[in-house]
């Protein structure tokens, strides 16, 4: 089931306002540098650097594409007031995965960094604990059939 909306902090959304920036500048660039290539004259279907223009006009255009369905979607949360009973979106967790703890941030996929620890709502662990309780053990198969028990041991909010 697929949601008509996006969740996202507003610097979550700050930061996607800045990608849709860098890449019109990147598209415009390389729009730039294939006129360029192509207004030498002949023989541009064998170029190589032409092809590799067009490839990478497309792939902008895509990743624009994808930024502004993103942009529509955006629904800006305000994490500071939510309360901490359950895990949502927008809380600080502890996790006890197989017997080790690892400590995770639940914002949208534009606040997402792994580096962090910032998961999106819509990641298989996310998913296998919000709207449960501190305390709660789930129960998650992962892509190689391997099963993880997660139990939450601590909830609070950003």
């Amino acid at each position: 089931m697929s949601q008509d909306f996006e969740l996202m902090t507003k610097e979550g959304l700050e930061r996607l306002w800045v990608e849709k920036k860098k890449v019109i500048t990147d598209l415009e660039q390389a729009q730039a540098r294939m006129g360029e290539t192509s207004g030498g004259g002949g023989g541009w279907h064998e170029n190589n650097f032409f092809e590799f223009l067009e490839e990478e006009i497309h792939r902008l255009r895509s990743k624009l594409n994808t930024i502004n369905t993103r942009l529509e979607r955006a629904k800006v949360v305000d994490t500071t007031n939510e309360p901490g009973d359950l895990v949502q979106f927008g809380s600080r967790v502890e996790l006890d995965i197989n017997e080790e703890i690892t400590k995770y941030i639940i914002l949208g996929e534009a606040d997402s960094d792994i580096r962090l620890n910032i998961i999106s709502y819509k990641s298989p662990i996310a998913q296998a604990i919000i709207g449960k309780p501190q305390g709660a053990i789930s129960e998650l198969e992962l892509p190689n059939k391997e099963m993880v028990v997660i139990k939450i041991v601590k909830i609070s909010k950003q």
